[in-house]
């Protein structure tokens, strides 16, 4: 059988049955581990069968996989307490999960944190006409250092469809924070 990346399904579950447990009677699945940080191996799921290894030429089994690349899976969002409706996302990888679960974290606090900058700027753009420097700088005001907002202000719009599932109206969010 020849295998490829292509073939990864993107539940990480392959659908082949493993010919050397088939010759046993027995039925079990190949499926795709990770082996390293930038190989993955097809193995029988079967922990009694040493299926590539019993045919000789293990190494047409091993394929180019980075550990970002994995697909996510519902047990993974459950342990890190995300909404299982991300797995709607065919793009969702294990690279993308240290931001959602920041914005997990984060989420609560945005509208506060964008209230603050924006109270912020009226309060320098009241400090700059009490001082009589300048009137209507408002636009020229820089913002109060947020560093969550500044990290959000930096998502990208793949991780703003994936944050939808935790902020639902992060599209409006981003809108006003990058403007």
């Amino acid at each position: 059988m020849d295998f490829s990346v292509n073939e990864v399904l993107p539940s990480g579950n392959m659908k082949w049955q493993c010919p050397e447990c088939q010759k046993r009677g027995q039925y079990s699945s190949v499926r795709l581990f990770q082996a390293n940080f930038d190989s993955a191996i097809y193995f029988c799921e079967n922990k009694n069968c040493l299926y590539p290894h019993e045919t000789g030429s293990p190494s047409k089994y091993v394929v180019r996989r980075s550990v970002d690349d994995i697909p996510v899976n519902a047990d993974m969002l459950k342990s890190l307490q995300l909404p299982e409706t991300l797995l709607t996302e065919p793009t969702l990888r294990t690279a993308h999960l240290d931001q959602l679960i920041w914005l997990s974290a984060f989420h609560p606090h945005i509208k506060t944190a964008i209230e603050v900058d924006r109270q912020w700027k009226i309060f320098m753009a009241n400090v700059i006409k009490l001082n009589g420097i300048v009137d209507n700088q408002l636009d020229k005001i820089k913002d109060f250092y947020d560093p969550d907002l500044e990290k959000l202000k930096g998502f990208s719009d793949e991780l703003v469809k994936f944050g939808k599932h935790i902020v639902p109206d992060l599209e409006e969010i981003m809108q006003v924070i990058r403007s």
